[in-house]
């Protein structure tokens, strides 16, 4: 059979919400993946690459195309390395945002299909034309933020450079790529299936069609010792691991954000010894980094100990599946994470962001389904308790929760009577405490102080997410209904108060 030509695209990519625009249009193979394309745009509009990255296609933002795969985020996630752009652009346009807190969004529309001799003997992926000067790192809502003018054959030139083949992927912009599987839905099963691995230390590759199970495919015999390289070199060297934990620490930056993506993706994958994950656990609790300046207001600081919080998150899920962590390093874990909640006083007051406090409690959430919690060298102590907790992170609220604390906060009780760690009385006094408390400090607090009757509001709206969460409960029907009269005797306040707003 004769031999398939090669085909090449035409993509017009402009940087929207720009005025006057900022565009370019640019040839690249026809089976370039989203990884390769994002280094393509990186270089045709000036950008730096010290920003994370993502794709969607304009008809479907519920899947975002990420170069790592963020367990904590809850989207449907897969990977750019191996999905072939054109795919999606056959459908739909799609939308390139470099730089989460600047959110440059490009919009990247297929225009033609070319053939070799289209090119004129120009190698793809090249520049064809384009118009406005790129912009700044770090520049957005600045008045005079252009870089550098559009310069099409300095575009090329660099291109040519970081392209010497069509189908190379540039090192320079490289996010940690994955092994050699071809879909996030394989990798997730690697940990859990030994035929696969055996499968990539044979040299053979996955792939997957879909949501059907993933397939072993023999490849080529010249590409076994290669990838039976790539497998053996995923697991992450102790060099690595050290860098890593070491930028955990500093302050925040995308260099913080990458680390914790890596650790967290190796954790995931199993690409991370046990010996290390103990050393990430120790260094986390030597060095306190749950406390991160925790008595500062700085929100960079905040973002550390969030991510410092998603690591442990995952150790922890790590170690409840398949026990790793000494028993006196799990239980300074343990005690780390409940001071971190009880100190945590970051809270952001833009709708949609996430809090210092909301992360604190979601670890904390976590270490309650572990099945060695609790574990305490003293378990009367009062920063153990559960209602105590809550009491604390709400003596630090001096505004409206907004950011997942709510949610958080139900969930540590939701988790107490899933695990069953709490006997329905229990828990339903635990419950009754806390309310008694900030009843109490309502009637106490002068007319003028609102803030006790904010704690109180979102307490109420704490018990609101319970009375429906507890439901599925039956040993915990009293404690439901318990939750149900006092969110029965706040509508009822809400509606008898003339002007506030009706349920």
């Amino acid at each position: 059979m004769p031999r398939k030509k090669k085909q090449y695209i035409q993509l017009k990519i402009q940087l929207r919400d720009e005025h006057p625009p900022v565009w370019r249009r640019v040839v690249v193979p026809r089976h370039f993946a989203l990884n390769q394309l994002h280094a393509v745009i990186q270089i045709a509009f000036g950008w730096e690459n010290s920003h994370l990255y993502q794709f969607w296609a304009t008809q479907n933002k519920k899947t975002f195309y990420v170069p790592q795969i963020d367990s904590d985020f809850y989207a449907n996630q897969k990977p750019t390395q191996g999905t072939e752009a054109v795919r999606l652009l056959e459908k739909s346009n799609l939308i390139y945002e470099y730089d989460f807190g600047e959110s440059w969004e490009h919009l990247i529309h297929l225009e033609k299909v070319l053939g070799p001799a289209d090119l004129n003997g120009e190698q793809a992926p090249f520049c064809l034309t384009g118009r406005g000067a790129g912009k700044q790192e770090d520049s957005r809502g600045e008045a005079d933020n252009d870089a550098t003018p559009f310069d099409k054959a300095a575009i090329n030139t660099r291109l040519h450079a970081a392209f010497p083949t069509e189908m190379a992927m540039p090192d320079d912009y490289q996010y940690d790529q994955a092994p050699i599987w071809s879909t996030d839905s394989a990798a997730r099963q690697l940990q859990n299936d030994p035929k696969l691995m055996d499968a990539l230390l044979a040299g053979k590759t996955i792939v997957q069609d879909g949501d059907n199970p993933p397939e072993i495919k023999n490849p080529q015999p010249a590409r076994t010792t290669k990838s039976a390289h790539a497998a053996k070199a995923a697991m992450l060297s102790d060099k690595v691991v050290a860098q890593a934990v070491e930028e955990l620490s500093m302050t925040a930056n995308d260099r913080t954000l990458h680390s914790v993506t890596v650790l967290n993706r190796a954790i995931h994958l199993g690409t991370i010894t046990n010996a290390q994950l103990v050393t990430i656990a120790k260094r986390i609790i030597n060095d306190q980094l749950l406390h991160y300046h925790i008595q500062g207001e700085r929100i960079a600081d905040g973002i550390v100990r969030m991510s410092v919080g998603r690591v442990v998150r995952h150790l922890l899920m790590r170690d409840d599946q398949q026990p790793f962590l000494p028993a006196p390093v799990r239980t300074a874990l343990f005690n780390e994470i409940t001071d971190a909640a009880i100190q945590e006083t970051n809270v952001v007051y833009f709708q949609g962001d996430v809090s210092g406090v909301a992360a604190a409690l979601n670890t904390y959430g976590v270490m309650l389904y572990h099945p060695d919690y609790p574990a305490f060298a003293n378990a009367a102590d009062v920063t153990q308790n559960e209602s105590a907790v809550v009491l604390q992170v709400l003596a630090h609220i001096e505004g409206a929760f907004n950011s997942g604390e709510i949610d958080a906060m139900a969930n540590i009780f939701y988790a107490l009577a899933e695990t069953g760690q709490m006997a329905p009385p229990n828990l339903t006094t635990h419950l009754k405490l806390v309310s008694s408390a900030l009843e109490l400090n309502v009637k106490r607090a002068p007319a003028d102080d609102l803030l006790p009757r904010i704690r109180q509001r979102m307490w109420e709206n704490v018990l609101a997410l319970l009375d429906i969460a507890l439901r599925d409960f039956r040993a915990y029907r009293s404690t439901q209904q318990y939750v149900h009269g006092l969110v029965k005797q706040r509508l009822a306040n809400t509606l008898a108060i003339d002007g506030d707003i009706k349920i």
